[in-house]
């Protein structure tokens, strides 16, 4: 009670145009003081199992949600987004991951620029998704995907996680979390803050896989390998990466994964990207 009253009071002084919105996070209507009731107010979903916060994440986290308070979603947003899609006990969460990326892409429109990269930030901006840096004490956390009750989704990337650092690595995670606010809200609408694991393996990697797919989509690799994907050299690789802005690691995975080259020449790959100076 004692962190939550100091919350509230630091957030007050931080942001003294929001006093009602904070009341009304702080003191739910009907609610008993001994404690809180009713749902939160919005699904945090953190790019880790097991995010560890100290309170200054708390507060900048609170700040943020706080701030964006009376942003609403956006029509198209509202229009093309349905019910979340659970996982299907006969599809295994890579080939959820790639089936609901092909869908989203043709639902949304999504394309790439010619023959190269596929823009995420302007694609979540256009779709009222608010994209944000932030820095957070820890940096296992990469990005948090957060669905407001009643606001406009948002975004965050933890610039002090290490593959965030890099405009690939943020591109992974900006594309990774949009999976998580399209179908893991509901897995996350009762959660307000966690320090503990959360979230189901398969949901990450459904999500990692949404991710590689809506990055890489099959006909832009297709025409980047040139009808010639088997004899794909470690330069090749390296090549093709920078012209989709993706790391070469993903890639290489991405790759084996859609059947254009096969585990052998992946693990060459890999273990070149690995051992080089």
């Amino acid at each position: 009670m004692k962190r939550w009253l100091e919350l509230r009071n630091k957030l007050g002084a931080q942001l003294p145009g929001f006093g009602e919105v904070i009341k009304q996070w702080f003191e739910p209507a009907g609610g008993n003081p001994l404690c809180v009731t009713g749902c939160c107010e919005a699904a945090v979903m953190f790019g880790s199992a097991s995010p560890t916060l100290k309170d200054t994440d708390v507060l900048t986290l609170a700040t943020h949600l706080v701030r964006s308070s009376r942003k609403k979603p956006s029509a198209k947003w509202t229009a093309l987004t349905g019910d979340p899609q659970p996982l299907r006990a006969a599809e295994s969460p890579w080939s959820a991951g790639y089936r609901l990326a092909r869908e989203w892409a043709e639902k949304a429109g999504l394309r790439h620029k010619r023959d190269g990269p596929v823009d995420v930030q302007d694609h979540l901006e256009k779709m009222g998704v608010s994209v944000a840096d932030i820095e957070l004490e820890d940096v296992g956390t990469a990005g948090l995907a957060v669905y407001p009750h009643q606001g406009a989704p948002q975004i965050f990337v933890n610039r002090r996680n290490p593959p965030c650092q890099f405009p690939s690595g943020k591109r992974f995670i900006l594309a990774h979390e949009l999976c998580h606010l399209l179908h893991d809200r509901a897995h996350g609408q009762n959660l307000a803050m966690i320090s503990g694991p959360w979230a189901p393996k398969e949901l990450e990697q459904r999500a990692n896989a949404f991710a590689a797919a809506l990055l890489m989509p099959p006909d832009l690799l297709k025409r980047g390998l040139c009808g010639r994907a088997d004899d794909l050299d470690f330069r090749g690789l390296l090549a093709l990466a920078k012209r989709l802005h993706v790391s070469p690691d993903a890639l290489a995975h991405h790759l084996e994964n859609c059947a254009l080259i096969t585990e052998t020449t992946r693990d060459v790959l890999l273990a070149q990207l690995v051992n080089r100076p």
